[in-house]
Formats: C-alpha cells, structure tokens, sequence
C-alpha cells in the first residue's frame, strides 16, 4: 500500500505537467496564429494604402564624362540620354542644346508622344536654361504643372 501512494503521487504531478504543456502549446499556438493574422492584416492595409499614391518620378539631369545625361528615377532608374553626340562634345558652357534636348525628353515622357520643337525651347527657357554645372533634379508634376499652365494660358477657339 505504500508502494501504490508513492506510486500515485508521483503520477499525478507528472499528469498535471503533461496537462500544463499541452495548455501552453495551445496558448502558444493560438497567439502565434494572432500574431500571423494580426501581420497579415498590417500587410494588406499598406498594399492598399500605397496602391492609392502614385510614385513621384523625378528627372534627374548632369553633366557626364561625354556631355549632358538625363536619367529618369522612379521605381527604377533609367536612363532617357546617353551623354553621347554624334557630332561633338557639349560642356556645360554651352547650355543651350543641352537645356532643350532635355526638354525634348522630359516633355515627350510626360506626353507619351513627341513634342513640338517650339515648346520644347520654351520649356528649356523657363525651366531649364541654363543648366547648372552640378546637374538638376525636378519632379514630373512640375512638368505637368507647366504643361498644365501653358494649356491654361493658350486661347481656345
């Protein structure tokens, strides 16, 4: 009879340490699973967030190893000039093709098309020239805004 009192007491502390881990591997679980919904959801709140903000995409303009460069920079960087002439070598002492083949390219990525020369030279003189030895940064939306101004502007018929 002692042998089995011993025996039980023994028994039972080791039935309740085996109930508490089963319950704290349940607890466990059950947060873990909180914490993964609870992430989840944090997730999907800034994708819809940021889906709802366009980029800003900038223009980024300098004076290269071979003449001006222009580069796009938004997600990614990409780069609308070379810095390389077929005929020659501009420097920064001659701004003035350099200012209107940017506008050239910053006009016609706005766009989506090509734009005419005129209003390529006008930007180039109001935003543009002359361009500055260390290079520029604008914004598309300042593109845009000009754009929007000049149409603003022009007279309708």
């Amino acid at each position: 009879m002692v042998m089995q009192a011993t025996r039980w007491a023994f028994q039972h502390p080791a039935e309740m340490i085996a109930t508490a881990v089963v319950i704290s591997a349940i607890v466990t679980a059950a947060l873990g699973l909180l914490g993964f919904l609870l992430a989840l959801a944090i997730h999907g709140i800034r994708c819809l967030r940021g889906s709802t903000r366009t980029a800003e995409v900038l223009f980024v303009g300098r004076w290269g190893e071979h003449g001006p460069e222009l580069f796009v920079v938004g997600k990614r960087v990409r780069r609308l000039s070379s810095g390389k002439r077929r005929h020659g070598h501009l420097s920064p002492a001659e701004p003035g093709p350099a200012a209107v083949g940017f506008a050239h390219q910053m006009l016609a990525e706005v766009m989506h098309c090509r734009p005419a020369t005129p209003l390529a030279e006008a930007f180039a003189e109001a935003r543009l020239a002359p361009v500055p030895e260390d290079g520029f940064v604008l914004p598309s939306s300042d593109v845009e805004a000009w754009l929007d101004g000049r149409t603003a502007e022009s007279p309708r018929s």
